[in-house]
């Protein structure tokens, strides 16, 4: 399910920037109004990313796991090798 949504959403994306796109052409913005659209933009990337990040820190969706290492000296196996 999560690789369709990961293959879905960038499509999506990609639509509606090509919809909007053409809707806008005859748009001419100033200097100010494409800086405040890049501002407005990067704040909304980095607030995605950050729930992004919080939804992995929360289900512990890249959590490496624990590694074991062997305890020589009560493993039998090794009792002669001392």
């Amino acid at each position: 399910m999560l690789k369709h949504l990961m293959r879905a959403l960038p499509l999506a994306i990609l639509g509606v920037f090509a919809v909007t796109g053409s809707a806008m052409a005859a748009f001419d913005p100033t200097s100010d109004e494409l800086s405040i659209g890049t501002f407005v933009v990067a704040i909304c990337v980095m607030v995605f990313l950050a729930l992004v990040y919080g939804a992995v820190e929360v289900f512990g969706i890249n959590k490496p796991t624990e590694v074991e290492i062997p305890d020589h000296a009560h493993d039998h196996r090794y009792a002669g090798h001392h």
